[in-house]
């Protein structure tokens, strides 16, 4: 009688503790796809942001039209688990802004009655237009060369 008390005790322990460790390791997984996913769309914004800036002598919409080109090559094969990414750019004269968007869903969402978006992912970035050339001269003629 006593091997059976032990045995139903292990069951007991089992069914308590194996679902809290598989919900650990899944919520885990989850976490590293959401920084993985987080820390490439910052990237890219930044980056695309960067490259819209180094352009010279085009209109804002060719400068748009290019950073939105870089965006989609940058995140090309390099996001996990996401729907769809929304992307905004905006150029003035001094400044190229990149805003981007997007989810990280449950996979197998399908499944349930409604869609469940665990994190959204949001993130800005901007470079500064410069003229290296423009900057170099005005220093120049500041020290009086």
């Amino acid at each position: 009688m006593c091997k059976m008390e032990e045995q139903a005790y292990m069951t007991v322990e089992a069914s308590l503790v194996l679902p809290t460790v598989i919900g650990g390791i899944i919520f885990i997984l989850y976490l590293g796809i959401f920084l993985y996913n987080y820390c490439t769309i910052n990237q890219t914004a930044y980056i695309a942001a960067l490259r819209g800036s180094q352009i010279k002598n085009v209109s804002t919409d060719e400068i748009d039209n290019y950073v939105k080109k870089q965006i989609d090559e940058l995140l090309f094969q390099n996001i996990l688990a996401r729907e769809e990414v929304k992307k905004e750019v905006s150029t003035s004269i001094g400044k190229v802004t990149v805003k981007m968007s997007t989810d990280v869903n449950i996979p197998f969402s399908d499944l349930l009655s409604a869609k469940i978006h665990i994190w959204e992912i949001k993130t800005e970035g901007y470079a500064n237009r410069v003229n290296p050339i423009e900057i170099i001269r005005g220093v120049r003629k500041i020290n009086g060369h």
